[in-house]
């Protein structure tokens, strides 16, 4: 993942979900340890939680994207392929 944007992912590695599950168990002890949802250690849990569902969703999303967007580049190098064919 070194040097990509998040939406260039293109497979969830084991090194992208190590991130992703430090990244959220980071927030859910910050959570605990800062008194967010009255230090409730269930909520925090259930925030941590929500953190890696958040990170899916949006993963899949931008993944959904981009194979609309590789759909309709493939679309337009074809009918401009075949405009050049037309004109020779």
């Amino acid at each position: 993942m070194k040097g990509e944007a998040f939406d260039e992912v293109d497979a969830l590695r084991l090194r992208e979900w190590v991130a992703v599950i430090l990244s959220s168990l980071v927030y859910a002890v910050a959570g605990h340890f800062g008194g967010w949802f009255e230090g409730s250690v269930v909520v925090c849990i259930c925030f941590g939680f929500y953190m890696v569902c958040a990170y899916l969703c949006s993963y899949l999303i931008y993944k959904i994207k981009r194979t609309i967007d590789a759909k309709h580049l493939n679309e337009d190098l074809q009918r401009f392929q075949n405009r050049l064919k037309d004109e020779v």
